[in-house]
C-alpha cells in the first residue's frame, strides 16, 4: 500500500448555500440526499472495514456542495475519529458555519481540519475573517483558498491584506471550466485565466511563499503516467457511485451497495490535465 494510506473524497451533496458565479455543481441532482445520520454512520464503518486495517491509515476528504449544511456532520465526524484512530478527515468548507458549534466538540487538529476557499461574491471578508480567526488551529499550513476568476483578481489586493492581517495566507485557484465526454467518460479541463491572469496569480503565490505546481496550470500533463486513483485513491459522488477520481467516470462500485472494485495496481492516466489530485501521480 502507498504509505500505508488510502485517500478518499467524498461529496456527500451537491447542494450549498453559496450561488457562486463561476461554480454550477449546486445546479446537479443527481443524489440521494440527506441520509440520516445512523445511515451514513453504518455505511461507512463496513465500508472502513473494507480497506483499513491496523497498519492502515484513511484521509477522507469531504466536499461537496457545502458538506457543513449536511444535517448532523459534526456529529459524523465526531464517530468517525473515535471508531477509526488511523483516520484523518478533511471538511472542504466555505466557512459559513457556526464556528461555535464546531468547536463545541473539540475535535483534535491533527485529526480533523477544514481545507477553507474564500468566495467574495457571497461572504464578506469581515464574516470570513471572523470564522478563521477562531477556527486558525485548523486550517492546515495556515492557509485558505480563492478562485481566481477575473472578478476575484480585480479585487484580490483588498481581501488578501484582510485576510493576511489574520495570519492566513490566501491561495489563488486557477479559473477552470470542467465538460464530461460522454463517449470516453473522461473529463477534459481546460483553464480559463488569460496568460496576464496566469502571470497574476503566480506573482500573489510567490509573494505569499506559497507552492505552485505546473499541474494546476496545466504546464504539465498527467496523460500517460501512473497513477494511484482508482488503487489508493478514489472519489464518492452523492448517488453513491465509486470514480477512481472526479475527471473519469469509470464505475468502481456503490457504497450503498458495499461494492467496491478496486484497481490491482497503478494504472495509467488518460486525463490531459490533473488539476486537484495530482500528488496520486507517480512520477517516472
Amino acid at each position: 500500500m502507498h504509505n500505508n494510506i488510502f485517500e478518499i473524497t467524498w461529496l456527500p451533496l451537491w447542494d450549498c448555500n453559496f450561488r457562486c458565479p463561476y461554480c454550477l455543481g449546486w445546479y446537479n441532482t443527481n443524489a440521494l440526499k440527506f441520509q440520516p445520520l445512523n445511515t451514513i454512520i453504518k455505511m461507512w464503518d463496513i465500508f472502513l472495514g473494507k480497506i483499513m486495517t491496523s497498519e492502515t491509515g484513511v484521509n477522507l476528504t469531504i466536499s461537496g456542495g457545502e458538506p457543513t449544511i449536511y444535517p448532523n456532520i459534526f456529529q459524523f465526524l465526531q464517530h468517525l475519529i473515535n471508531k477509526h484512530p488511523n483516520m484523518h478527515v478533511s471538511l472542504c468548507t466555505n466557512l459559513s458555519f457556526n464556528a461555535a458549534e464546531f468547536l463545541n466538540f473539540n475535535f483534535p487538529n491533527d485529526r480533523i481540519s477544514l481545507n477553507a476557499t474564500f468566495h467574495p461574491s457571497c461572504m464578506s471578508t469581515e464574516s470570513f475573517a471572523g470564522n478563521l480567526i477562531l477556527l486558525k488551529k485548523y486550517i492546515p499550513d495556515h492557509t485558505v483558498n480563492f478562485v481566481a476568476d477575473e472578478t476575484n483578481l480585480k479585487k484580490q489586493q483588498h481581501f488578501i491584506k484582510s485576510i493576511n492581517d489574520c495570519g492566513i495566507k490566501l491561495n489563488p485557484l486557477f479559473f477552470k471550466s470542467f465538460r464530461h465526454d460522454q463517449e470516453t467518460e473522461y473529463g477534459n479541463l481546460e483553464v480559463l485565466n488569460s496568460e496576464d491572469e496566469i502571470n497574476l496569480v503566480k506573482k500573489i503565490k510567490s509573494e505569499q511563499n506559497l507552492a505552485s505546481s505546473d499541474y494546476e496550470s496545466t504546464k504539465q500533463s498527467s496523460f500517460g503516467k501512473k497513477c494511484m486513483a482508482g488503487y489508493r485513491y478514489i472519489h464518492i459522488f452523492p448517488n453513491g457511485n465509486i470514480r477512481k477520481c472526479s475527471m473519469d467516470s469509470t464505475y468502481l462500485g456503490n457504497i450503498f451497495d458495499e461494492d467496491l472494485n478496486l484497481y490491482e495496481k497503478p494504472q495509467r492516466c488518460k486525463q490531459k490535465i490533473c488539476p486537484h489530485q495530482y500528488h496520486n501521480i507517480i512520477e517516472d
